[in-house]
């Protein structure tokens, strides 16, 4: 029996077992293998710094991730009401339903204005090839700022900032002038911009915005602290409890996206990715 085959046996309380044709054992390896890949798409999809939603029929959303729910707590232009994407205004809900249609028509995918004078960005919508007569979408939301907090702190980290020079890079990635971070800071503008001078200097910036640019080219790792992915890859949260993995949601389109007037409304980030949804 190999070390594999080993580790199934215990994760299946025994069923794996040395023999001639080896079928049980290659069985079990089979579904481990499928429930490791199943459990990386689901960290994969919550860690990615890009709001994503697999939205059906009416804007009804059958998958978010966590960037998507934290984008969408606080957007100016969308919401979610009663588990359904929608716009704030009126014409924003009509540009969305419109944009929908034209992609379900048309194929390929619709760049969407968010916002009379795009204050907001953009978003994108890719239709999915339909199913049992169901048309759903992919919804691509726009990054609120060129890099996630914790793409900032591994930044900083890797450039040995101090605590004070991360901070204030943090506040720079936000939009915020040095005078607007003094004030936050609660500290004079001069100490800013020295510090501000310090962190062009450790990470070989020559400007503020040759510094943004450095962070919109960091991966788009969604979280804020750390310890996020090691906490998830190892399935323990503090305290050592073991983390329990949300069970993915059904792959079938009418499945989730059930009829009815009043859908479930998503309340916590769904760990799962669509699967027997192919994309045109």
């Amino acid at each position: 029996m190999t070390l594999h085959e080993r580790a199934d046996d215990r994760a299946t309380g025994g069923s794996v077992r040395d023999g001639a044709d080896g079928a049980p054992a290659a069985t079990a390896t089979a579904a481990t293998s499928t429930d490791l890949t199943q459990a990386l798409a689901r960290w994969l999809f919550d860690r990615i710094d890009v709001g994503a939603l697999w939205l059906g029929d009416e804007g009804v959303v059958g998958l978010a991730n966590a960037a998507a729910l934290e984008a969408l707590s606080d957007h100016p232009v969308l919401a979610l009401q009663a588990g359904r994407l929608t716009a704030r205004r009126e014409a924003d809900r009509q540009q969305l339903r419109r944009a929908m249609t034209h992609a379900v028509e048309h194929g390929g995918a619709i760049l969407m204005r968010l916002g009379a004078c795009a204050e907001a960005g953009h978003l994108v919508l890719q239709a999915l090839e339909r199913h049992g007569g169901r048309a759903s979408w992919v919804c691509l939301l726009p990054r609120p700022r060129p890099a996630s907090r914790l793409a900032v702190r591994l930044f900083a980290q890797d450039c040995a900032l101090t605590a004070a020079e991360s901070e204030v890079l943090w506040r720079l990635c936000e939009g915020h002038r040095p005078r607007e971070i003094a004030a936050l800071q609660g500290v004079a503008a001069s100490t800013v911009r020295t510090q501000i001078r310090a962190v062009r200097a450790k990470t070989g910036c020559p400007t503020i915005r040759a510094l943004i640019e450095s962070l919109a080219r960091l991966p788009p790792l969604h979280g804020t602290d750390p310890d996020i992915a090691r906490t998830l890859a190892t399935g323990r949260t503090t305290g050592n409890a073991p983390r329990a993995w949300r069970h993915p949601i059904h792959a079938t389109v009418s499945a989730s996206f059930p009829a009815g007037p009043t859908p479930t409304p998503p309340t916590t980030p769904a760990h799962a990715l669509p699967r027997g949804v192919a994309v045109p």
